[in-house]
């Protein structure tokens, strides 16, 4: 896709002169691959409330709907609420080289139920997960990830906080 394209899809803000953050999308796919660059410049955030329902009327419906998200590698943070009441997130896949969760980035997302949180996280943030009611499985890659208070909030189907 062109760089145009691509900015007709993704909704961008330009950081600097090398990389943008991704703060929503335009298209009415529910499996979403988020890329890894805008042109020239690389995708290295989500934005705060990026994919939440309640913050885009007009891609509502989609942004609940939402199945599954796959982070690029060049993203290093995900800014707060940025997935909050996806309500249909099944899988998100984050990158390696992720840093930052900010705080709600997934709370009530109903449908989640496994994710694994990269080594390089260094928090889980308040209420990053909070009303993940099928959530069943987190796994963390490292044993220096801090968890905060309410991170795992009125998740009752959490069974196991695994770290590898």
């Amino acid at each position: 896709m062109t760089t145009s394209e691509l900015r007709k899809i993704w909704i961008v803000h330009d950081i600097d002169e090398t990389s943008v953050s991704s703060n929503g999308y335009k298209g009415t796919e529910l499996e979403l691959v988020i890329p890894e660059k805008i042109g020239t410049k690389k995708v290295t955030r989500i934005g705060q409330r990026a994919f939440r329902p309640e913050s885009h009327k007009a891609q509502k419906k989609v942004y609940q709907n939402i199945k599954s998200v796959i982070l690029p590698d060049s993203v290093f943070e995900i800014g707060s609420e940025a997935f909050e009441g996806c309500k249909e997130l099944i899988s998100i896949s984050l990158p390696q080289k992720l840093r930052t969760i900010q705080y709600s980035c997934f709370a009530n997302c109903g449908s989640l139920k496994e994710i694994t949180i990269p080594e390089s996280v260094g928090a889980l943030n308040m209420n990053v997960f909070a009303g993940c009611k099928s959530l069943e499985h987190c796994i963390l890659l490292s044993d220096e990830t801090t968890i905060t208070n309410g991170a795992f909030s009125n998740c009752s189907s959490l069974k196991e906080l695994c770290l590898l």
